[in-house]
């Protein structure tokens, strides 16, 4: 179209500044889906204080003073998250996160003051899905539950996503095909594609992908993310399937 044929009239004016005004408009930003979750510490200071920034983050939280209480209610109704504070127990804790995995199959994000390797170790055999160090950070807290959420949900909702350009991942199989060709990926790769199509319109922090993937935070160094990111990038063009994964500038990433 030529500038000839494309002048604006007067009255088009009005009509041309909304549409100038709407290509201005940041992307949108999904909202984060609330988790229902069960709380249970010991020392009732430190679980207000938890509830209180979790249930500001947007969550609905029930707590529990004691493992039998936790119990008990795990009978009545169930929960998408259990958090577990290890306190002065930390001796018990494989005693205590295996009761609460035999009472549910939820995931389990066990809190503790001892992060030496013999104590994480005999978290995890029990059943325990994460493991933080008090104390802890109610924002890395409120992104692990999130993420434990999704990927239980994504495990309920079958074995299968998709995404644009024909990709079909395996979750299961561990395969991912665009079309009816098979893309060969590293095990992070993977996790991190199959974040994407599991947050599928949403658009992703980077740092939620490092928390997520990596299970630890950039620090500040976001290359090691980029690098990986870039790497998924190079072999989906092979496939012309380059433009799936989006960059949202100074905030993360999207597939749509």
């Amino acid at each position: 179209m030529t500038s000839s044929n494309f002048a604006l009239q007067p009255e088009d004016d009005a009509t041309a500044q909304f549409q100038t005004d709407q290509l201005r408009q940041p992307t949108p930003i999904r909202e984060p889906q609330a988790v229902d979750l069960l709380l249970i510490h010991g020392t009732s200071a430190v679980q207000g204080e938890l509830t209180a920034r979790l249930a500001a983050a947007g969550h609905e939280v029930s707590t529990s003073t004691s493992v039998n209480g936790a119990i008990r209610l795990l009978q009545d109704a169930p929960f998408e998250v259990l958090v577990l504070s290890l306190g002065v127990a930390e001796v018990a804790s494989a005693d205590l996160v295996a009761r609460l995995r035999a009472a549910s199959d939820a995931p389990l994000i066990v809190l503790g003051r001892d992060a030496s390797p013999s104590v994480q170790d005999a978290v995890f055999d029990s059943g325990a899905d994460d493991y933080l160090a008090e104390p802890v950070d109610p924002a890395e807290l409120d992104r692990l539950v999130r993420a434990r959420a999704r990927r239980a949900a994504s495990r309920r909702r079958g074995n299968e996503l998709t995404g644009p350009s024909g990709i079909t991942m395996q979750v299961r199989a561990h395969e991912v095909f665009v079309g009816s060709g098979r893309l060969a990926l590293t095990p992070k790769e993977f996790e991190i594609l199959r974040l994407f199509l599991e947050r599928r319109g949403e658009v992703v922090e980077t740092e939620q992908i490092a928390l997520e993937v990596w299970g630890h935070e950039t620090y500040g160094s976001r290359n090691f993310v980029e690098a990986h990111i870039s790497r998924l990038r190079q072999k989906l063009n092979l496939v012309d399937a380059g433009s799936t994964i989006s960059t949202i500038r100074g905030i993360g990433y999207v597939v749509r």
